[in-house]
């Protein structure tokens, strides 16, 4: 069977350079033959486009010139960063370009734009063959527990890009910042209580709903705290102020209380940047793999316009070298369930969604130090930049076991139990990025999300006989 031909790269000519090659031939007497040579274009192309058998320009043309320079170099700032999108990502990324740019299209209607074909994404990577589809490596479940080598290269990579940017980021900890999310369920796990023995029934009051709210706190190494960014599980604007016990957050709506792409970015719009623009530039904000960070081209497009390095910390590693999971969101989880367990004594109710910023506000300002900040980057060696104290710590010992690279492997029996892998679920989000604001309540369209993961640090009390002590 005879094998099919490769395809030639297809590449998009100036408009300008085939007019002056049109003008050459028709009006200056240059033959077909030179003006391909001289213009650079090729002989077939060149006839096509005298003859009318392809128009100057394509009529059918999804995204301009421009637009899609513009997104392969978003698609390599994002590879080089640690946010590698996957074919379908691109596809929805363009779609939302093409929504954008139509202004008459309403959010609740970005459906309506059909989705652009694989034919499409094929003949994009032929004009741009500087990126390409890859294939990363498959990694099982064991295989996702980072190894000290992998921690080891990221360091590496970090501190070679930052240092290409700006070396004297790692000189600034005001310059330095770290954004995480974390959910706060209602119905917290019960704690032992002190029972009369022999009691068949004992209770303990909770609340009466399963919903969450997601918490966004972000702080910098130097002890800065942003405001916490509260998102409520609503479809509609409720009618009464959910933030009235805590007027210093702020606060945003999805459909489950999960953290979307839309959100993320109105947070970087409306609070972050506002917040750091008395600071010297560049910046750096370190957040995890969620698509939430990275789906939106728009974000993209913030940071660079503001000067800020979104950088991607290593997937499956936040429980090594995020900052906020270092002390800060243990420290208030900690603090959260007393808060919860004092709302329920002097109420005799449990935590619910129009009494939940009041509780989280008395656990937030007891969390939310400036030494609790420090020590949280100092544990993750970010700042100061300590990338061997990471490596030799008892943190590594879990992904020594599954390590082949390593001569002697320690006891885990005494290593560390738990950890928190990020979501890696794709997600894409389209929204108006006009209408939404922070400063209100706003209404985010109804997009795929994705859950953030809860951390709990819950203390039990042990329960004992009474007639024996």
């Amino acid at each position: 069977m005879p094998s099919k031909k490769n395809k030639g790269i297809r590449i998009l000519h100036d408009i300008e350079v085939l007019n002056a090659a049109i003008v050459d031939i028709k009006f200056n007497n240059m033959s077909l033959r030179k003006a391909s040579k001289f213009h650079n274009i090729p002989l077939t192309t060149l006839h096509d486009k005298i003859k009318g058998k392809q128009p100057l320009v394509p009529k059918r043309s999804l995204l301009t010139i421009g637009e899609e320079k513009r997104l392969a170099r978003w698609l390599i700032e994002m590879a080089q960063r640690g946010f590698g999108k996957t074919r379908v990502e691109v596809r929805e990324t363009a779609r939302a370009i093409i929504a954008v740019r139509n202004k008459t299209i309403e959010s609740q209607d970005l459906d309506k734009v059909p989705l652009p074909s694989t034919q499409w994404l094929n003949g994009f990577f032929s004009r741009h063959p500087e990126i390409s589809s890859r294939t990363p490596m498959p990694l099982s479940k064991e295989r996702a527990v980072v190894t000290p080598k992998a921690i080891e290269k990221w360091f590496m990579d970090f501190r070679q890009t930052i240092e290409s940017i700006d070396p004297t980021i790692f000189t600034s900890p005001s310059r330095i910042f770290n954004a995480d999310e974390t959910g706060f369920g209602f119905d917290v796990k019960s704690r032992q209580v002190i029972a009369c023995k022999g009691s068949k029934n004992v209770y303990n009051i909770t609340a009466n709903t399963k919903k969450q709210v997601t918490v966004l706190a972000c702080c910098s190494a130097a002890g800065e705290y942003m405001p916490p960014l509260l998102i409520y599980p609503y479809k509609r604007v409720p009618k009464h102020n959910l933030l009235d016990a805590f007027p210093e957050a702020l606060i945003q709506l999805s459909d489950k209380g999960w953290m979307t792409a839309a959100v993320f970015f109105t947070w970087l719009r409306d609070v972050f940047i506002p917040s750091t623009n008395h600071l010297t530039k560049p910046i750096l904000l370190l957040v995890d793999g969620h698509a939430s960070h990275t789906s939106l081209l728009e974000t993209s497009t913030i940071c660079h316009d503001n000067n800020i390095i979104l950088y991607c910390l290593l997937p499956h590693a936040s429980h090594i070298i995020q900052p906020l999971d270092q002390a800060f969101f243990s420290s208030v989880k900690s603090a959260w369930q007393k808060a919860v367990s004092k709302h329920i004594s002097v109420t005799g109710a449990g935590v619910n969604l129009e009494s939940f910023s009041g509780v989280l506000k008395t656990a937030w300002y007891k969390a939310a130090t400036p030494e609790i900040a420090s020590s949280s980057f100092r544990a993750a060696g970010i700042f100061p930049f300590n990338p061997d104290m990471i490596i030799s710590s008892q943190k590594m010992w879990p992904s020594r076991s599954f390590s082949y690279d390593d001569a002697i492997v320690p006891d885990v029996s005494e290593a560390p139990s738990q950890c928190r892998p990020e979501s890696t679920e794709p997600e894409y989000t389209e929204f108006d990025l006009n209408e939404s604001s922070l400063n209100i309540y706003s209404l985010v369209p109804n997009v795929s999300e994705t859950p953030s993961q809860q951390k709990s640090t819950e203390p039990e009390s042990t329960e004992f006989d009474m007639n024996e002590s």
